[in-house]
């Protein structure tokens, strides 16, 4: 007598899984014929022991299916924006512990026992999901079994200016094609000319950083100082593990020549991946103010404490009286020339997230909505995008009461 469950992978602890991808386990039971049987899941997030159980009934024969990620979405993943120093994500990226047992009694005469979580897995999810065909159980390739691993970035090639703050995110661990687990290790830069020709190399020791621990996306700016004749930098990530190494794909980062000569705003928000994207827009920017009128009081505008004729009724008692007003405040933010297709597919992902953050010149951070619901690529020449975003300040206005 046993309970079975199949993750549609022959080995399904491999590779990294998105929360928000269709992921299913089907569970079956073999043996004698059980009586009034049902099946038990327990959910665990190991990162801080988060826990969801839930009792599934058969739906066909003795097979049963449920979405074990559905339980514990709610209950542990949520984006996360943790400011603009280098640090941990442990809500965007975690190991999952999925337990299957099951309740029945052998005797139709006897009440059904539960015999335990007998079917045990873990799995590493993060807080995302891939643009890929439906697929039960899918595994990107490049976090499974092909390498360099991938990032949970879509922007790969970046043009920044010199002081800012680009957060690379990155999973701590990884589980290889062959089951070792493999360690954040060291972040690699490499420095070119404009002859394409290495300059420098620099190493980040990974592993005696103690702002970045556990099971976690680690976040660590990558927009380091440039020697004197460098054109452009490429970074990736080392993971080591047992008697190897893997390398993740790489992150080029351009300097723009020069600042912009209107104030740059820059925008961080939380990518498909669960990871940290940036955007910055240097050309005019357009703020505008909406005043909601809130609700009108009517009175008869008689001031009954007046002790002469002049101030029984004045302006200052008018018949009609507002309480409530409110401001809301937008900005419309501009860029020059996108450069890369890539960099117009991003959008689609600051459009899509759930957190938005905006930069202004001095670099202070203000909460926004993007108001922006479609874009269009007007094709100025050479395949050159322009892109104009409008945005609400988020922080909510102290709205006055007016007495009569």
């Amino acid at each position: 007598m046993a309970v079975t469950v199949n993750y549609n992978n022959a080995s399904p602890e491999l590779g990294i899984y998105g929360v928000y991808n269709p992921f299913m386990v089907l569970i079956n039971y073999t043996g004698a014929t059980p009586f009034y049987l049902t099946y038990k899941i327990k959910v665990t997030a190991l990162n801080n022991t988060t826990v969801v159980e839930k009792t599934v009934s058969p739906t066909s024969g003795y097979f049963a299916q449920v979405n074990p990620l559905e339980l514990i979405k709610q209950a542990f993943f949520k984006s996360e924006y943790n400011g603009t120093t280098e640090h941990s994500q442990p809500f965007s990226y975690s190991q999952i512990k999925i337990e299957v047992g099951a309740s029945f009694s052998t005797l139709q005469a006897d009440p059904p026992i539960f015999a335990g979580y007998t079917e045990s897995d873990t799995f590493y999810v993060y807080n995302g999901y891939e643009l890929q065909p439906t697929v039960l159980n899918y595994r990107d390739p490049a976090w499974y079994d092909t390498f360099p691993t991938k990032l949970p970035k879509v922007k790969k090639t970046l043009h920044l200016l010199e002081n800012d703050i680009e957060l690379l995110s990155f999973p701590s661990k990884i589980p290889d094609s062959t089951g070792t687990v493999l360690d954040a290790s060291d972040l690699i830069t490499r420095y070119y000319d404009s002859s394409n020709s290495l300059l420098s190399t620099s190493t980040i020791d990974l592993t005696v950083r103690p702002d970045l621990t556990g099971t976690a996306y680690w976040n660590i700016n990558i927009n380091s100082a440039f020697p004197a004749t460098a054109l452009y930098s490429k970074s990736k990530i080392r993971y080591a593990g047992g008697e190897g190494s893997e390398d993740s794909e790489e992150i080029t980062i351009y300097r723009e020549e020069c600042n912009p000569k209107q104030d740059r705003y820059r925008l961080y928000f939380i990518n498909r991946y669960g990871g940290s994207e940036y955007e910055n827009f240097t050309l005019a920017a357009t703020k505008s103010y909406n005043i909601k009128k809130g609700k009108k009081i009517q009175s008869d505008g008689i001031n009954y404490k007046a002790t002469t004729f002049a101030d029984i009724q004045n302006i200052n008692n008018p018949n009609l009286q507002e309480f409530g007003n409110s401001t809301s405040k937008n900005i419309t933010i501009r860029r020059d020339y996108f450069k890369t297709q890539e960099e117009v597919d991003s959008l689609a992902e600051l459009f899509k997230s759930a957190v938005v953050i905006m930069f202004d010149a001095v670099n202070t951070a203000f909460p926004m909505i993007v108001e922006t619901s479609t874009y269009d690529q007007d094709l100025i020449s050479q395949n050159l995008y322009k892109v104009d975003v409008i945005l609400l300040y988020a922080n909510n206005e102290l709205q006055q009461i007016q007495w009569l």
